[in-house]
C-alpha cells in the first residue's frame, strides 16, 4: 500500500481521499512486487487528474470511510472483479423441480 498525503489539496479536493486500487499494476519479484511503468502511469494520471475509474479508483469522503470504520483499504471501495448476476430462487426451484421429474421418468 502506498499513501500520499497534500496537505494543499485545492478546496474542491478537502474532505476527499482518492483510493487507487493498483493490485492489477505489479509484477511478482523477490524480495517484494515491482510496479509496472504502465501502472505508474495509470496511478499518476488519476491522481493528477484526481478521477474516478471504474474497477481502479475512487473518490471517498470522511462520511464514506466513516462507514466502514475508517478501513483506507481501496478494495473496501474500488471493486475489481465483474459483477455476478444470479438468478432468483424462485426459478432455480422450478428448473431443480424439473430436473428432479426428469430424472425420476428417465429411471
Amino acid at each position: 500500500m502506498i499513501m500520499l498525503f497534500n496537505r494543499n489539496k485545492p478546496p474542491e479536493r478537502k474532505q476527499q481521499i482518492l483510493l487507487v486500487n493498483a493490485s492489477a499494476c505489479f509484477v511478482k519479484q523477490k524480495p517484494k512486487n515491482v510496479l509496472t511503468d504502465e501502472g505508474i502511469a495509470a496511478i499518476s494520471k488519476v491522481y493528477n487528474k484526481w478521477e474516478a475509474v471504474d474497477k481502479f479508483s475512487r473518490i471517498v469522503t470522511l462520511q464514506d470511510l466513516e462507514r466502514v470504520d475508517y478501513n483506507l483499504s481501496p478494495s473496501q471501495f474500488v471493486n475489481i472483479a465483474d459483477e455476478v448476476e444470479h438468478r432468483p430462487l424462485s426459478e432455480i426451484l422450478v428448473d431443480l423441480t424439473a430436473a428432479s421429474f426428469e430424472r425420476e421418468r428417465a429411471d
